[in-house]
């Protein structure tokens, strides 16, 4: 086959050693063309194989199906929320000033003494009553005389001695002769007991007492008992001074007996 240089026109033979410079450049850009394209083409297959995922690979987190993102709950925007309450004020409490008790003083040597030289008083009973007024009248007798006279009541189990007349099943009858005794000068009242009823006279602690009271009962004809009980018994004590020791309430109470005033000495 022949070529044929177009510019020049003549024929180039195969058979010829020889040829242009333009010729012999012919293979070496055929090599850098082929040298860029596969250049171009490793590119590509790195720019792919890095940065593009390949189509038969399936990524590792599939994405939802269609429906599923659908049927997802829509967030709920939470309410804003009201606003906080203002602090209450501050409420300072005022403390009253500050007052300087004054020290306590020790007590005085003399107080001392006295107070260690202190010891149990002593007084003079000269009576116990059951009844006031009786108690009262025996007060008023040692005050006539200059004795400070006063009473204290206390109460403490005793054996009293009562004095009474007949036993009546009814009560008017007890009161019948209630008012003949009274009539007859005698402090009578109507006594509830068990079995009924009857006149009382007199309640006593010493048995002599009522003993005396039933003798003046028989001379008015009467016929008096005397019945004895143990009772928590209210009763008045008539007292006379209060004294240092035991010596000069015993001196007193010598005095007094010889004003007719029975006496003994207790603890004040």
């Amino acid at each position: 086959m022949k070529r044929f240089n177009l510019g020049k026109g003549s024929p180039k033979g195969s058979g010829e050693g020889g040829g242009s410079p333009g010729e012999r450049q012919g293979p070496r850009k055929s090599i850098l063309i082929t040298g860029l394209v596969v250049m171009v083409l490793a590119i590509g297959y790195f720019i792919v194989t890095y940065f593009v995922p390949l189509g038969g690979e399936q990524s590792k987190t599939a994405p939802p199906p269609r429906g599923a993102l659908q049927s997802l709950p829509q967030p709920q925007i939470p309410s804003p929320l009201p606003p906080a309450p203002a602090p209450p004020p501050e409420v300072t409490k005022l403390e009253p000033p500050s007052q300087e008790k004054p020290e306590a003083q020790p007590p005085k040597a003399e107080e001392t003494v006295a107070a260690s030289k202190a010891g149990p008083r002593y007084t003079l009973q000269v009576g116990a009553m059951i009844h006031r007024r009786s108690a009262m009248e025996l007060q008023r007798r040692l005050q006539h005389l200059g004795y400070p006279a006063h009473i204290r009541k206390g109460t403490s189990p005793k054996t009293r001695y009562m004095v009474y007349i007949g036993e009546a099943s009814l009560m008017h009858e007890a009161e019948a002769t209630v008012r003949r005794l009274q009539r007859g000068g005698f402090p009578a009242r109507v006594v509830s007991t068990k079995g009924g009823f009857l006149a009382g006279i007199g309640d006593f602690l010493a048995l002599d007492e009522a003993i005396d009271l039933a003798h003046e009962l028989q001379k008015k004809h009467h016929t008096p008992k005397i019945v004895d009980r143990r009772v928590l018994t209210t009763f008045h004590q008539v007292r006379v001074g209060s004294f240092d020791n035991k010596a000069e309430a015993l001196t007193v109470g010598r005095e007094l007996r010889g004003r007719g005033f029975d006496n003994f000495v207790v603890k004040d």
